[in-house]
């Protein structure tokens, strides 16, 4: 992991203050916290706690049964899932261009894994491969 340095921290610093500045423009100002409902605040907290922690310690657990470059493939493989749960879910148009994406996508994550080389890559002949061939 590298660490940001003074120069890198000012520019991202200044992005994140003019989007603050120019987003209430479009959007208008954010409600009162005081005035969303009981429902709201239960939906926001269940959110938070259960779709970004459970999704936090799922991918903490992947870093450790199976590495580092299989947990980042995951996040390159969650478009193709969301595209195929749109489509048979919530019944969207596939377009050409989408699946053609998904193929890109699952070759390039075949290839980091190295699934291409393990597919053709017969097992070493043993000298006594036993009664069971």
């Amino acid at each position: 992991m590298t660490a940001l340095t003074a120069p890198d921290t000012r520019v991202d610093m200044r992005r994140w203050s003019q989007l603050a500045l120019v987003a209430p423009l479009f959007a208008g100002a954010p409600p009162n916290p005081l005035d969303l409902s009981a429902n709201v605040l239960v939906c926001v907290l269940a959110l938070g706690a259960l779709g970004t922690g459970l999704a936090f310690v799922l991918n903490f657990h992947v870093i450790r049964v199976a590495g580092v470059s299989t947990s980042s493939s995951v996040t390159y493989l969650m478009p193709v899932v969301a595209t195929v749960a749109g489509v048979l879910i919530l019944r969207e148009h596939l377009h050409w261009n989408q699946p053609v994406g998904a193929l890109i996508v699952l070759i390039g994550v075949a290839v980091t894994q190295d699934l291409v080389r393990r597919l053709v890559r017969k097992p070493a002949a043993t000298a006594d491969a036993g009664p069971y061939r």
